[in-house]
């Protein structure tokens, strides 16, 4: 490399400079490991002519419900159907949850709305109840049908549905029930079950207001309605949570700006969390007593996470977590964002599903591999010793009859895997994904000199910049390690989707360098050509998919730069 090369050829090279900066025939480019993600869109009503409810719905009680005070739904919910209720009647379906409404049921074109609560809603397994309620479970959604005020002459049957993957083997069906909340309390409703569709149904006379759930009594569906009920566990109880419904991954965000912020500002006794050897050691030193992660909220001041089992508390996204409301949450909430922030810094880190004291009290932790020994993360965000905290705090593994029975990262949930931490994964072989530069500061005395010198080069540095950052490029990693964990890294980094300023695509070489491999972190180790820069990475797997996420850092005179890397393969 000159001393003559750009600050846009610099941001360019610095990848295989940190790599060692030789170079050769530029291997065929790979295309990136993708994944996608479906936003839920919106259903409208299908109002069609009425038809005949399912042959159960006659047989279905007429709720009368109690409707104690204006029922305030402080959770995230999704409307999932909404549309005109002619006179002569329709059936609305959406989301499993079926509405039928009989010709003459109202006597002018009525609006009505159905919305999915997706979080929790007033399920506090530790509310105050009445000592006669009812114990419950909840297994499906919880929907809120609208608008308050609507009434019917002749009663609309609501059929809701539930997970049969939540209900155990050998349960009786009269145990499936309705339960309704009534702005203060839920209520049992009781209904018809259809086994083989895995509903309930009710019929009701008015929307009121309710909120309607699906349960499992913990004593047959004999009670009577409007029976109170109290749940036999909550928040991360809660059975139509994102570990049952195979959504877990999506609530660990290592590369989300949020997390990466609070990982880069958070410590642990003092320590960095991006300084895995003091970290290291400083644990090993204090492994008496539990070591609380500090957190820096978005203004800079400290923040202490609060645990809470407040409505809306339960899988909150790391980000919101981080940003919103003081750090107030549950432990699925802490969880996922210390797990989200040790994997943003390359710690082989994973959200465990289990239980405390017995198994009727569903708890989740974290789980990070800190200088080759694991350590748990509680739901106060302190760390300590796994073996350790098992013990002190009475948690329990995942039974794995439980669907719930999962340990995740970002890249997927998988059976839990007690000793996931201490099993070596092979690094040699070639890994293919993406690297993305997340953001780059240029020194406002240079920039200017910066700019020239790489017009002059044939280079807009502003266009190369914006084509730059953010932009997942495909990457392909080869890796050759001995025995030792030393060998050698071939990275190539295809750079072909970026147009230089007569619109050329960018040249892309490989760059071939020395690593290091110990307790499945590899370090890339050799010259970076005055750039400052380090790269580093910690592989980990999920079912038979191995994956390597890592982070770049680069300094120069004139710019800083920081990017993050993912590659995958099949074991």
């Amino acid at each position: 490399m000159t001393s003559r090369r750009s600050l846009c050829a610099s941001l360019l090279a610095v990848l295989l400079a940190a790599c060692g900066g030789t170079t050769g025939t530029p291997p065929p480019a790979a295309s990136p490991s993708a994944s996608s993600a479906a936003g839920a869109a919106t259903q409208q009503a299908s109002a069609s002519a009425a038809t005949s409810a399912a042959p159960s719905a006659a047989a279905a009680p007429i709720v009368e419900t109690v409707v104690d005070a204006p029922t305030v739904i402080d959770v995230p919910s999704t409307v999932v159907s909404s549309g005109t209720l002619p006179p002569g009647g329709a059936t609305v379906a959406a989301d499993g949850v079926t509405l039928v409404v009989p010709p003459g049921a109202v006597a002018a074109d009525t609006g009505v709305k159905i919305a999915r609560l997706d979080a929790p809603f007033q399920m506090d397994v530790f509310a105050p109840v009445d000592s006669t309620a009812a114990a419950a479970i909840p297994v499906g959604h919880a929907y809120d049908f609208g608008p308050s005020g609507v009434g019917f002459t002749e009663p609309a049957v609501v059929t809701l549905p539930y997970d049969p993957a939540n209900v155990p083997a050998g349960t009786d069906p009269g145990r499936v029930a309705v339960a309704y909340f009534t702005g203060t309390h839920w209520a049992i409703a009781s209904g018809v079950v259809d086994p083989s569709a895995h509903t309930v149904t009710v019929r009701v006379k008015a929307f009121d207001g309710e909120v309607f759930t699906t349960i499992i009594l913990a004593t047959l569906a004999g009670a009577a309605i409007n029976r109170a009920i109290k749940w036999a566990y909550g928040g991360e109880g809660v059975k139509s949570d994102a570990i049952s419904e195979k959504k877990a991954k999506n609530y660990i965000t290592p590369d989300d700006p949020a997390v990466r912020d609070a990982a880069a500002r958070a410590k642990a006794g003092g320590v960095p969390l991006s300084d895995p050897a003091k970290l290291a050691k400083y644990l090993a030193d204090h492994a008496d007593k539990p070591v609380p992660i500090s957190f820096v909220g978005p203004d800079g001041s400290p923040v202490t996470p609060a645990y809470t089992t407040a409505n809306g508390s339960n899988w909150q996204t790391p980000a919101d977590y981080l940003t919103k409301g003081q750090m107030k949450g549950d432990c699925t909430d802490i969880t996922s964002a210390t797990v989200s922030m040790f994997r943003a810094l390359g710690y082989p880190a994973k959200a465990v599903f289990g239980y405390v004291v017995d198994k009727d009290s569903p708890h989740v932790w974290g789980e990070v591999q800190i200088g080759g020994k694991p350590y748990l993360i509680d739901e106060e965000g302190k760390l300590q010793p796994l073996d350790d905290a098992m013990t002190s705090m009475h948690l329990i593994r995942p039974d794995p009859s439980d669907p719930r029975a999962f340990m995740w990262d970002e890249s997927g949930q998988t059976p839990y895997d007690a000793d996931w931490w201490s099993k070596p994964i092979d690094p040699n072989g070639k890994w293919t994904g993406t690297f993305t530069i997340t953001d780059v500061t240029i020194d406002p005395a240079l920039k200017a000199e910066a700019e020239k010198q790489a017009a002059d080069q044939g280079c807009d540095l502003t266009s190369a910049l914006e084509q730059l950052v953010g932009k997942a490029l495909p990457m392909t990693l080869d890796l050759t390690v001995d025995g030792n964990g030393k060998g050698t890294a071939v990275t190539f980094i295809d750079y072909s989707s970026i147009k230089d300023a007569k619109g050329k695509p960018l040249k892309s070489e490989p760059g071939t360098g020395d690593v290091t491999y110990v307790g499945n972190r590899l370090t890339f180790v050799g010259e970076s050509s005055g750039s400052g820069a380090s790269m580093s990475g910690t592989a980990s797997r999920s079912g038979d998919v191995l994956t390597i996420r890592g982070m770049l850092h680069a300094k120069d005179k004139a710019y800083s730069m920081n990017g993050v890397w993912s590659v995958s393969r099949n074991e």
